[in-house]
């Protein structure tokens, strides 16, 4: 199963994770953004939430990085553990 995410970048506002989407009307002008939520944290000690938020709202540009770097320590390091670690954290990712 391949999962589809909200394209990044993803920004906090307070407890809240959104995406900054831009809108266009049916002639194709363009009228703003509307924030679509991605994830609220609560129910964590106040210092907790605010480092969640960040690792939250960090993932999408975390997984293209790994995605661009893959390839490079394939090529130079192929049996590190770093190399099969990053496999597993994007197939986790992708919901395979």
């Amino acid at each position: 199963m391949k999962l589809q995410h909200t394209p990044g970048p993803w920004v906090i506002s307070g407890h809240d994770i959104h995406d900054r989407e831009t809108r266009f009307d049916d002639s194709g002008a363009r009228v703003g953004t509307t924030p679509n939520a991605i994830a609220q944290v609560y129910l964590v000690p106040v210092g907790c939430r605010e480092s969640n938020a960040s690792l939250i709202a960090a993932a999408p540009e975390l997984l293209e990085a790994l995605e661009t770097l893959l390839p490079l320590a394939i090529h130079t390091s192929p049996q590190d553990v770093a190399v099969h670690q990053a496999r597993a954290a994007i197939l986790k990712a992708k919901g395979e």
